[in-house]
């Protein structure tokens, strides 16, 4: 599939049923979220999952604490992000920003620049 169009045609939905979801798909979810991709490549991933009551408890203190705080959910927003993540940050980067200070046009990046890195 190409870039332009698996960007287009990405999209979230935020709709929810009020039935528990099997441990067999939560597992096979949590392992599919690993492969995909993240802002510049950093792939910061920690799962916590809570099931039953104690997850209708802690999403309730979770939502009023990140109300009450104006907490955004970005990597690196709550707490830094640890070194190893920065360390692979700073290498991309130097291999990115070559082709940036170039210059090069979008379309170059995408067809050609962003996939050789």
């Amino acid at each position: 599939m190409e870039l332009e169009k698996s960007i287009n045609e990405r999209h979230s939905t935020r709709a929810f049923l009020d039935k528990p979801v099997p441990r067999e798909i939560i597992e096979r979810l949590l392992f599919l979220c690993t492969k995909a991709p993240s802002a510049i490549n950093i792939q910061p991933w920690e799962f916590t999952v809570v099931m039953g009551e104690e997850r209708i408890r802690l999403s309730k203190v979770l939502v009023k604490s990140m109300r009450e705080r104006n907490i955004s959910c970005g990597p690196g927003a709550v707490r830094p992000l640890p070194e190893y993540f920065m360390d692979r940050q700073r290498k991309l980067m130097d291999c990115i920003l070559p082709h940036l200070e170039k210059g090069i046009l979008f379309q170059d990046f995408i067809n050609e620049g962003s996939c050789n890195f």
